[in-house]
């Protein structure tokens, strides 16, 4: 692909690739949502994170010179990183929010005891939800008593609303990379630009 419609084009497509399948995987994602249907939105999402990557570096260093390619990469190399843990950052803190607001919205018409609700609220939150597999084993058996499945089916749609919103984030942050991999492409486009110093190009 990149050799028929160059680097920055790739990159380009990669970027839409990755927002449409993030996007689409937070429009369809409910508890009930089926798992072969969220396993192509994925496989979508990682071709265009494959497309992205594999020329991200070569369309970053294309202007810089061979003898100061290293230090061009290393900084772009740098920056990704850094991008990531900032990413990884902001999607948990987002994700951690909504489950503060989504939860108790869910649990509300269940009218739980605050002295019960607040607890499994913040387990659930501290857990990344990984308490309600547990309740829902329990079903009517356990601590919540007759309410244990209201309590389980409240707690997965409350997480499913979070992780709908922090996709749409995460979808916002790919198209702002899309719309700004519309400079490199008319970079490269511009016959009257001026050519970097020191570049061979």
């Amino acid at each position: 692909m990149a050799g028929r419609f160059g680097a920055p084009r790739t990159v380009m497509i990669g970027l839409a690739l990755e927002a449409f399948g993030v996007l689409v995987f937070a429009l369809y994602l409910r508890p009930t949502s089926e798992a072969w249907v969220l396993a192509i939105l994925l496989a979508v999402y990682g071709a265009g994170l494959g497309l992205a990557s594999a020329q991200l570096t070569g369309t970053v260093l294309v202007d810089i010179p061979t003898d100061e390619s290293g230090q061009g990469s290393a900084t772009e190399s740098t920056a990704r990183q850094l991008g990531a843990a900032l990413g990884t950052a902001i999607l948990g803190t987002v994700l951690s929010l909504f489950l503060a607001h989504s939860l108790p919205d869910r649990l509300e018409p269940i009218a739980l005891p605050s002295q019960v609700e607040t607890p499994i609220v913040d387990a659930t939150r501290d857990s990344a939800g990984s308490t309600i597999p547990a309740i829902r084993h329990e079903g009517d058996h356990g601590s919540f008593g007759a309410e244990g499945p209201a309590v389980a089916k409240a707690l997965e749609d409350g997480f499913a609303d979070a992780t709908r919103w922090s996709l749409f984030v995460a979808a916002g942050f790919l198209f702002l990379g899309f719309l700004s991999s519309f400079l490199l492409q008319s970079r490269r486009r511009d016959p009257d630009a001026a050519p970097v110093a020191g570049s061979s190009s």
